[in-house]
């Protein structure tokens, strides 16, 4: 369906052929909203865990005196037929700056229409000063699409690169875990022989819960070690809101040996993607994080061998090699590929 549309209806917007080519149109959602239905989409469509509703929600509610959040239904009209091919959240500012909440998700098929799809949603939303890019999606640099479109102005670009662990890559897991850094690999590979009794605590939904009082230890002793500031309070509030508020999508993992915490994991699963959203280990912990950071990536290779798991991003223009460099090491380590995405700031003038 969405094939036929973008042959025939762009190749007519592109020819001047007014009579077939598709309408393509936005409209604001009431309040009552299918959330199931509005994550299957945005799952599909290459959205990240931050484009999920209960995700989008939670920012409005702990943003509500600063923004509006609004979900917007993109559909095309054309042969006779309306069809959704695409939604977002706009968090619309009282000061006048709106924020797209993990961009713009289309339907399989439907990428050509992106252009039209923004300018829809645009008219819909009115004139403003925007912000548009997330450092978790997998999706290409927008600005020069941006400026293409009638009213728009592009203030400022900020190119980043979102770095992922493509599975698809490799033809199997054994395939993956050989290609690993082979220190990386023997350290993960030793380490229950280095600590016999060595237990990963793997959790889902709810029970990931129990997995913050250990992530937060050995985050603030990161921090620490690092010379970090860091508020321990507000990072175990944030995380519990999150697990809370997305339990559906949220894992986490912690590898402990009598009781002592040696390395947590605390992440995401949405669509066919897995995002590690935080981590943190012992400073001597002689391989046992590797064992455990394989051990959720085994579990996602599995449950999507096509799938992607995406360990953060990096500002290369900012990237302080003394402070981050032992970070990008470690993703290098396990076979990233890099994503180019950007975040833009423009205006639309209606």
């Amino acid at each position: 369906m969405y094939e036929g549309w973008k042959v025939r209806g762009l190749a007519a917007v592109r020819s001047g052929e007014g009579l077939d080519a598709p309408h393509v149109h936005a409209r604001v959602l009431g309040r009552r909203v299918d959330w199931a239905a509005w994550d299957a989409f945005a799952e599909q469509s290459g959205g990240s865990i931050k484009g999920a509703y209960h995700h989008i929600r939670a920012w409005g509610a702990r943003r509500w005196l600063r923004y509006r959040v609004v979900l917007l239904e993109i559909c095309v009209d054309a042969e006779g037929e309306t069809q959704k091919v695409g939604q977002c959240a706009v968090a619309i500012g009282r000061n006048g700056r709106n924020r797209f909440l993990d961009g713009l998700h289309l339907a399989p098929g439907c990428e050509p229409l992106w252009d039209q799809a923004m300018a829809a949603v645009l008219r819909e939303t009115g004139p403003g000063a925007y912000d548009y890019g997330g450092i978790w999606r997998l999706e290409g640099p927008r600005d020069r699409m941006l400026e293409a479109i009638d009213g728009v102005s592009v203030e400022t670009v900020r190119p980043l690169v979102v770095q992922a662990v493509d599975f698809g890559r490799w033809e199997s897991w054994d395939e993956y875990y050989r290609d690993v850094v082979p220190n990386v690999r023997r350290a993960a590979t030793a380490a229950p022989r280095r600590y016999p009794g060595l237990d990963l605590a793997m959790r889902r939904g709810r029970a990931a819960l129990a997995s913050l009082p250990d992530l937060s230890r050995l985050r603030m002793a990161v921090a620490a070690r690092k010379g970090l500031a860091e508020r321990p309070l507000g990072f175990l509030m944030s995380k519990l809101a999150l697990t809370l508020a997305c339990s559906r999508y949220m894992i986490s993992g912690v590898a402990h040996v009598g009781g002592l915490a040696l390395g947590a994991f605390y992440g995401a699963q949405f669509g066919d993607n897995t995002y590690y959203l935080e981590g943190a280990s012992a400073a001597q912990n002689t391989g046992a994080s590797w064992r455990l950071l394989f051990a959720v990536m085994e579990e996602a290779f599995a449950r999507a061998p096509g799938g992607k798991f995406v360990m953060g991003y990096v500002d290369f223009a900012t990237h302080d090699e003394a402070q981050g460099g032992g970070l990008l090491r470690s993703r290098r380590a396990c076979r990233v590929s890099d994503f180019p995405t950007s975040m833009v700031c423009f205006r639309y003038a209606g």
